[in-house]
């Protein structure tokens, strides 16, 4: 009777599939969580470079230079989530979950040290308004990571993205 249940054959696919199954669910799920990952990160870059191209052609008069300031940093902060959650200056659909999680931060840093081969040439036109001084944005935006499989209990809930753009401000 052994040597027949040895040579019997009749249960060995099932046996495997039960070993590789959680092996297959691991790579599936895994593959959709890492695309999504990927899809939420790029649309958070994508966000913050449309918000860079707003700011860039704000009035050139909303930063002071020399001094590295923004006379409404608050304002400017909460017109760029805007952008950066929506991609419209007002209105719009959110792009991302948890966009009300969004932290935008605006630093403004004033450029002397321009034109061929930085011999710090006096820039004219819109820029005289600022001693000849280019008023160049970094923005910084941050937004915490909702995993898909997070409502499982799985997954990093400490995970955010983050996405800086700087861009020089050429104004309207």
């Amino acid at each position: 009777m052994s040597r027949r249940l040895y040579r019997d054959r009749s249960g060995s696919a099932a046996v495997e599939m039960a070993l590789l199954t959680p092996m297959l669910m691991i790579l599936l799920f895994g593959s959709i969580e890492l695309g999504n990952y990927f899809w939420n990160e790029h649309v958070l870059a994508k966000g913050v470079r449309d918000a860079a191209v707003y700011a860039s052609r704000l009035p050139i008069d909303n930063y002071i230079c020399p001094g590295d300031a923004l006379k409404d940093e608050a304002g400017l902060e909460a017109q760029l989530k805007q952008v950066i959650s929506t991609g419209e200056v007002t209105g719009g659909d959110v792009r991302l979950p948890r966009i009300d999680d969004l932290a935008v931060t605006v630093a403004s840093l004033c450029h002397q040290d321009v034109g061929p081969s930085s011999g710090k040439t006096t820039l004219t036109g819109i820029y005289s308004l600022n001693n000849g001084q280019v008023p160049v944005l970094t923005i910084t935006a941050s937004v915490p990571y909702r995993s898909l499989l997070g409502t499982l209990g799985l997954g990093n809930p400490d995970l955010s993205l983050n996405a800086t753009q700087e861009t020089a401000v050429v104004g309207a």
